[in-house]
């Protein structure tokens, strides 16, 4: 499996992944007997007044829960990965990541070990967006081929979080560019879930570095 390291890309994408901010949700936790850590369990179906739109398209992947405060990378990750068929647990995905406890998963370490374990000649990289046009046409490299992608927002920017300010992870999994619509899952016990923002909305929740807002997108390298 070629590496993160080992592909050829800029430099300056290497230094973004270097200096992201960690993800930490420290939304309230459920116990893990109730937490849904099934990879063979089967996707959700499309709500039907969405599918009748005929205008979205979706990746499938197991609905997963957080089962740590702290865990919402390697949980979002693994649901990213599961709609590319690459079936690893939270755990293991954190194990790799070198999740500490209490803290989380830095970016850099998201991007390592998601770029080993997913399918050959896909990398997963940060594109700079600064409009909710520029948030559709990098999702739309995924979205539109029913490839799924973790993003690291700031709680408080999800609506149906109350204010939580803490950083946090959620997957990117459907996509209405006629409604300037997406589609997440929230892996948090508390309030997660299917929900639907616009793009501003997302745009607007994601991590800031530097100044400037990133979104992940996992592209075919050609």
């Amino acid at each position: 499996m070629t590496s993160a390291h080992a592909k050829s890309r800029k430099r300056w994408l290497r230094r973004v992944v270097a200096s992201v901010t960690v993800a930490v949700c420290s939304l309230s936790v459920v116990s893990a007997a109730t937490a849904n850590d099934d990879h063979h369990s089967q996707p959700r179906p499309k709500r039907v007044n969405e599918a009748s739109a005929g205008t979205w398209s979706y990746a499938s992947h197991p609905d997963l829960t957080q089962t740590l405060p702290y865990n919402c990378i390697p949980t979002a990750a693994s649901m990213a990965l599961a709609s590319m068929g690459v079936n690893l647990t939270p755990a293991d995905l954190g194990h790799r990541m070198n999740l500490i406890k209490d803290w989380g998963v830095s970016g850099d370490d998201l991007m390592r070990v998601y770029n080993q374990v997913q399918p050959d000649r896909r990398e997963l990289t940060y594109e700079v967006v600064t409009s909710a046009r520029q948030v559709e046409a990098d999702l739309s490299v995924d979205l539109l081929h029913h490839v799924a992608v973790p993003a690291l927002v700031i709680a408080a920017g999800l609506p149906w979080q109350g204010g939580e300010i803490t950083g946090h992870a959620v997957v990117v999994d459907g996509m209405n560019p006629a409604r300037h619509l997406v589609r997440v899952f929230d892996p948090a016990p508390r309030n997660g879930g299917e929900h639907v923002l616009t793009t501003e909305q997302l745009l607007n929740a994601l991590q800031m570095e530097s100044g400037v807002r990133r979104l992940l997108v996992d592209q075919e390298l050609s």
